[in-house]
């Protein structure tokens, strides 16, 4: 993977301060929020089909309309105007369309041939670029995008930890600890799941992205996006596999129930046979555990319930938390998504090459965000 030396990399976990305790909720989705609330030791193999459930079942709504929502939070009096007031943030980040990140991007681009993990560093330089471009009112902290892939975020639940790693996540810079960039290791794991603002998930794709603007002006909407190059609802983008948390002491294999014997098994043992077709039985039994085992070790999850599953650990480290945003990145294409706990909602994709404003104005609103926001 390439790596840019100027990129943050995960911090070493600092001490927490304890959950806001005005923020209420009320749970309504059956597979974020429960999951949120009682993740167990069988936590992802309880929830999966609930979160796949509700993100499969999702809401989508249009860019700029998730843009106005999330710019309601950073408002200090009433718009009569939202597209008026979408318009002016367009104007003002079109200064920070500047060459550093633009050199970010192309970066990006040309990474795009070698590999999906070569594409996080880029991104983090040319968001936090952005980022440190955008001022922060009323001395509120940096935040900062950190590449995560290789570190592993394990909270503990009851009496067991999961185990997921998100390739990248925004983080504060209000603690001295998180201003570092000291590695996390096996001994020091990385921050913790009430650290995290955003994640940000990524998948590979083989379709070429778009090239850079040599300018870019304000629209009234976002630059059409092919729809071959959107996913829908049943398409599963595969990532790399995640880890099932471990229980803290081995459960007992259920006995498999008779109902699940392939045809021409009996009840009752048979005997022993001798011969060349009682060893070949033997090893044809063999071949087949061995099958299914390996079937089991490599499923493989969508993106999209991977980054449910994010959510969901998100929610489970502040009781009273609201909602969750989250990010997936496909090439050039960019999903916000928004869960809360009735649901998950997910805005049209945009070209973050052919709209950098619009991805500016949400990096924007996000370092605007205060502690209710997130």
């Amino acid at each position: 993977m390439d790596t840019l030396v100027s990129v943050e990399q995960t911090p070493t976990r600092p001490r927490t301060a304890p959950a806001n305790p005005m923020l209420l909720a009320t749970p309504q989705a059956r597979g974020t929020a429960s999951v949120s609330e009682n993740i167990s030791a069988a936590a992802w193999t309880i929830s999966h089909p609930w979160i796949k459930r509700d993100v499969e079942n999702f809401k989508e709504v249009s860019f700029d309309a998730m843009l106005r929502e999330l710019l309601k939070d950073i408002r200090s009096e009433d718009t009569a105007n939202e597209n008026d007031e979408l318009k002016g943030k367009l104007e003002e980040v079109l200064p920070i369309c500047n060459p550093a990140i633009r050199e970010a991007l192309r970066q990006y681009q040309t990474n795009w041939k070698t590999s999906e993990a070569s594409l996080y560093s880029p991104f983090v330089e040319a968001t936090n670029a952005a980022l440190a471009r955008i001022q922060s009112p009323d001395d509120k902290p940096q935040l900062k995008f950190h590449c995560n892939d290789a570190k592993i975020i394990k909270p503990k639940h009851q009496d067991a930890e999961s185990k997921r790693k998100p390739d990248v996540i925004l983080v504060s810079q209000a603690e001295p600890a998180m201003a570092t960039s000291s590695p996390a290791s096996k001994e020091k794991p990385g921050v913790s799941w009430r650290d995290v603002r955003t994640f940000v998930e990524f998948k590979w794709s083989k379709r070429e992205m778009a090239k850079l603007k040599d300018a870019y002006v304000v629209t009234d909407s976002p630059d059409a996006v092919d729809q071959k190059r959107q996913y829908l609802k049943s398409d599963v983008f595969v990532s790399e596999p995640e880890s099932q948390p471990p229980a803290s002491t081995p459960a007992p294999e259920a006995p498999q129930p008779q109902a699940a014997r392939s045809a021409g098994h009996l009840d009752a043992p048979e005997p022993a046979e001798v011969g060349s077709n009682s060893r070949k039985r033997a090893s044809d039994t063999r071949d087949s555990q061995s099958q299914a085992k390996r079937a089991k070790t490599t499923e493989r999850k969508s993106v999209v319930v991977q980054a449910g599953g994010y959510a969901a650990e998100m929610s489970a480290a502040h009781a009273g938390r609201q909602h969750v945003i989250g990010l997936i990145v496909i090439n050039d294409l960019l999903y916000v998504w928004r869960y809360d706990r009735q649901g998950a909602i997910q805005c049209s994709a945009i070209n973050f090459m052919l709209d950098l404003p619009r991805f500016l104005v949400l990096l924007s609103a996000m370092q605007r965000f205060d502690n209710r926001s997130w």
